[in-house]
């Protein structure tokens, strides 16, 4: 079965699945997310970010498009649109796909709907100032949490952005409800921040370029990688409980497998005793 998430990256073997449950519960149960796990994380959010997912999210390409045409063209409009709405909230649709976001970036759902929102959309003020996003990666990524990079390299800045988090200083874990608290205070810089950021260089959009097909996405599907990721969660944590679960799995089935044996063949007689 075709995963709409692989170019995230390989699938983790069933062994990574069952360690990463365990580690992921003992990190909600402290409420820290470590430096190593946001980075990955944070990561793992401005490529599906950019890319959008096949079927259910726009590409940002696709997004800036369709903001173009909402707008009639007018490049200026739109930009004050998303900037003005950076940290908005989410559907209830958007929620559902934020949840199915978490398997895969390791983040709790506190802080995946504001990194998201922030990462999109700074990525959408680039792409409708004329730029390719995908050429500023860094860029995308700093001035989404209301920042400068210079050019440095995506590794640098992403470093950049937990020292941010840490308020300078050089910690390995953060409470979850500080990197809230701290998204929360630099709301109103970042949507002048995007702006100042992509504005320099810009260029004009022809309607050539945004006057086309857009992706054709559903994303009531996300409900569908809510179901198959909790699915997946699931197996992870009975693997990762050890063969006493299995065990017991193997019993509760032969159970049931015995009892409709049993009521079957019952059936069966009192049927011939009928038919005679």
């Amino acid at each position: 079965e075709e995963d709409c998430l692989a170019f995230l990256g390989p699938r983790p073997s069933e062994a990574e699945m069952a360690a990463a449950a365990v580690a992921l519960t003992e990190e909600e149960r402290k409420g820290t997310v470590t430096e190593a796990v946001f980075k990955k994380g944070i990561s793992k959010l401005l490529d599906l970010s950019l890319d959008g997912v096949p079927d259910t999210l726009h590409s940002i390409r696709s997004l800036r498009n369709r903001e173009m045409k909402r707008c009639n063209g007018d490049q200026d409009a739109a930009v004050q649109g998303v900037a003005s709405r950076i940290a908005g909230t989410f559907s209830e649709e958007a929620h559902n796909f934020a949840l199915s976001f978490i398997p895969v970036v390791g983040l709790p759902l506190a802080l995946v709907e504001p990194l998201w929102l922030r990462l999109r959309r700074a990525a959408l003020v680039c792409e409708l100032f004329g730029h390719d996003a995908h050429l500023r990666r860094s860029a995308v990524l700093t001035a989404g949490f209301g920042m400068y990079s210079a050019g440095a390299p995506l590794e640098a800045a992403i470093g950049l952005v937990w020292r941010m988090l840490c308020n300078g200083s050089v910690l390995r874990f953060l409470p979850a409800g500080v990197i809230a608290t701290t998204l929360g205070d630099t709301v109103g810089r970042v949507g002048v921040e995007v702006v100042c950021a992509f504005e320099k260089g810009r260029r004009k959009l022809d309607q050539h370029e945004w006057d086309v097909e857009l992706d054709k996405v559903n994303l009531s599907n996300a409900v569908l990688k809510v179901a198959e990721g909790a699915v997946r969660k699931g197996a992870a944590v009975a693997m990762a409980q050890g063969p006493k679960i299995a065990a017991a799995g193997v019993a509760w089935a032969k159970d049931k497998w015995e009892a409709r044996q049993s009521k079957g063949c019952t059936a069966n007689r009192s049927s011939k005793d009928d038919a005679t």
